[in-house]
């Protein structure tokens, strides 16, 4: 769990998901003990289970909804519609996402006397409902992918006990897995070319070399590690989540005047589209390693 979150912050997302896993056995257990005996060993050590998953779950919940040590840059706010792409991001590695999807709920309601299935599920239907109502982040897998390895062993949990149960229909869920889950061929294994890599030292640099002092630069995500021997040149952020309209970037560039636009691609989606097709028009640009460099004059 440590190294996931010094990889990425929203690991952590999966604690909660632990703790509410966690209490779903606590009440099952509990419930099944008045019904008939139950060793007090296994009890306590559940309840001793629950109450460590407890206490990890709220110190969670209090980092993500509270403060901003987990979630940087107010990142956690109740959105106003859901991130529904969140829904099919952990599943974009099989064959049929979505078929994935209804395969994957299926299987877990099937199979959900098993605990092994509970378990798991839980775990990743948590991460993706947070991910959908709360979390501030944009459409990008890489913020969810963790979630995969919980989602393929519940599918074989679940396959595993739909074989147990019933032989026959066990052969037939995992040949129906086979055909929407797996790739038919080998180059569907290959991953598209990533704009996420940048080169912002080349960038920057080439920047640096062709502005004028009193040119201004405008982008989104400024990389400041990377713009150290140039301290005093005004950097102009134009925001997350097209909060920026046309009519507002034209009066900046009026009232700062000439500089330069640097645009990541992975990023481009933060500016609204008929700003990237008005720089597109009016200013010459060129990409450098993914990076979008416009010239405006």
């Amino acid at each position: 769990m440590y190294v996931g979150y010094l990889a990425h912050v929203e690991t952590i997302l999966i604690l909660p998901g632990i703790a509410l896993a966690t209490l779903i056995e606590w009440s099952r257990i509990e419930y099944r003990a008045r019904t008939r005996t139950e060793e007090r060993g296994v009890r306590t050590r559940v309840r001793l289970i629950v109450c460590a998953s407890a206490c990890i779950g709220v110190v969670a919940l209090v980092s993500i909804f509270i403060t901003d040590n987990v979630l940087s840059d107010r990142l956690g706010q109740v959105r106003s519609r859901f991130n529904t792409p969140y829904l099919l991001h952990p599943f974009n590695g099989f064959r049929w996402p979505i078929g994935a999807l209804v395969l994957w709920i299926v299987y877990s309601v099937v199979a959900i006397r098993s605990r092994s299935v509970r378990f798991f599920s839980v775990i990743a239907a948590v991460v993706i409902v947070i991910l959908l109502v709360y979390v501030k982040r944009y459409d990008a897998e890489r913020y969810i992918i963790f979630i995969v390895p919980y989602i393929i062993l519940a599918f074989t949990m679940s396959m595993a006990y739909i074989f147990k149960r019933w032989p026959m229909w066990g052969g037939f869920a995992l040949v129906l897995w086979l055909v929407v889950c797996v790739p038919f061929h080998i180059s569907a294994l290959t991953p598209p070319q990533s704009t996420h890599w940048y080169s912002f030292d080349s960038a920057y640099s080439a920047v640096r070399l062709n502005a004028a002092p009193t040119d201004v630069i405008y982008t989104v995500d400024f990389r400041s590690y990377y713009w150290q021997n140039d301290p005093d040149r005004k950097i102009i952020e134009l925001g997350h989540d097209k909060v920026l309209t046309l009519d507002e970037f034209i009066e900046s560039v009026k009232r700062n005047g000439n500089g330069f636009l640097i645009l990541p691609q992975g990023k481009a989606h933060h500016v609204r589209k008929e700003i990237r097709e008005y720089c597109n028009t009016h200013f010459e640009h060129e990409s450098m390693n993914n990076i979008l460099i416009y010239t405006i004059r």
